[in-house]
C-alpha cells in the first residue's frame, strides 16, 4: 500500500495487541477508540490510494487476502469502525 516497512512492519502487531485487550476487555472504551483512530487511518489510506488511481492488493487479512482495493473494502472499514464506535460508547 506504499507505507514505509517500518510502519507495515509493526502494524500487525499492534492490531494483534487491541484485538487481544479487546476480548480481554482490558481498557475497553479506550482500546476501542484505539480501534477507530487505526480504522479510520487504515480507510483514509485507501481513499489516497483509489483517488489516485491506485489499486495495490490489499493483504488486509495477510497473504490470504491479495484482492486489490476497491469501493468494498471502504465498505468493510465503515462497518467495522462503527462497531469499533459501538463498542467504545457502550
Amino acid at each position: 500500500m506504499g507505507v514505509p516497512a517500518g510502519v507495515a512492519g509493526v502494524t500487525p502487531w499492534i492490531e494483534l495487541a487491541i484485538g487481544a485487550l479487546l476480548m480481554a476487555q482490558v481498557q475497553r472504551g479506550m482500546v476501542a477508540w484505539a480501534a477507530v483512530a487505526l480504522l479510520v487511518t487504515f480507510t483514509a489510506l485507501i481513499v489516497v490510494r483509489l483517488a489516485q488511481g491506485r489499486h495495490p492488493p490489499c493483504a488486509c487479512f495477510g497473504a490470504l487476502s491479495s484482492r486489490p482495493l476497491g469501493p468494498g473494502h471502504l465498505l468493510r472499514n465503515a462497518l467495522l469502525i462503527a462497531l469499533a464506535v459501538t463498542a467504545a460508547v457502550l
